[in-house]
């Protein structure tokens, strides 16, 4: 939490809490972030997802991801937005491909050791411009 409200006051934007309309409380966290660590596709600002397991499957994270790719679009003016995530992650990965994000390079997580089961991960871009054209038809 320290480390996404630290992001928020340096830049205005960041992880926002979602919340079930009928049902106050926060459920996680979707949303735009600079991505800390250095690998072949940084600097870059990735949209992510976080939300709890009895929450999941349910929309929740589609319909917050793409509030946050209308901000990071509009107003916040990104030309990129990525995303990434293990292979075997396949819920993630198909949101991603769901918001129209198009299946980049395999990278190896740089904050894993070498060999570890999770470092292999995938990463998802899309432009400004595929956005626009999406929208448009």
């Amino acid at each position: 939490m320290d480390r996404l409200q630290a992001h928020i006051a340096a830049h205005g934007w960041g992880f926002w809490c979602v919340e079930r309309r009928a049902a106050p409380g926060c459920i996680g966290a979707v949303g735009l972030m600079h991505i800390p660590w250095e690998a072949a596709f940084t600097p870059a600002v990735e949209i992510g997802w976080r939300i709890a397991p009895a929450a999941q499957r349910q929309g929740f994270a589609e319909e917050a991801a793409r509030l946050a790719l209308a901000a990071g679009f509009g107003p916040i003016g990104l030309a990129e937005i990525v995303s990434f995530t293990r292979p075997a992650n396949a819920p993630s990965w198909r949101l991603m491909e769901r918001l129209g994000m198009s299946r980049g390079e395999d990278f190896g997580h740089p904050r894993l050791p070498e060999g570890h089961p999770a470092r292999p991960h995938i990463l998802y871009r899309l432009s400004r411009a595929d956005w626009v054209a999406q929208r448009l038809g």
